[in-house]
């Protein structure tokens, strides 16, 4: 198992880190953690558990409002986790947490075969999927 990468505010990553899409937003949230695993969002989770009042998961970061990334909340970025099986058999794709539609598109193509979806290649197929790309709220 690889150790977590972890990003604390005092870090000169920091900003980088925290940083969303809409550049007119900040947040400032507790630290960010870089996940490649399951079994690293685990660890992330209980991490979060110990030192910070939330936790907000980022897959991709590419929410025009900034949602990604919390006040105050340990972010588990998933971003990392992008790898896409395609079943040649049942043209079924596993997409991982932190795919983007450019994933999808590499992976189906590489097998003859295609998908309808996102049109911006860096947007994540995990949020557009579930919420088709609107906000599904958050507490």
């Amino acid at each position: 198992m690889t150790s977590l990468e972890v990003i604390w505010r005092t870090d000169d990553r920091y900003t980088s880190a925290v940083r969303v899409l809409n550049r007119d937003i900040e947040h400032n949230p507790v630290g960010v953690v870089y996940c490649q695993t399951e079994r690293e969002v685990a660890s992330a989770l209980s991490m979060a558990a110990g030192c910070a009042p939330g936790v907000c998961v980022r897959s991709t970061g590419h929410h025009v409002g900034g949602r990604s990334v919390v006040d105050n909340a340990l972010v588990v970025d998933v971003g990392r986790m992008s790898t896409v099986r395609l079943d040649s058999q049942t043209q079924v794709a596993k997409v991982a947490a932190g795919a983007r539609w450019r994933d999808l598109d590499s992976a189906t193509c590489a097998q003859g075969a295609a998908t309808t979806g996102g049109t911006v290649s860096t947007t994540g197929v995990v949020a557009l999927g579930l919420a088709g790309g609107f906000e599904i709220g958050r507490a």
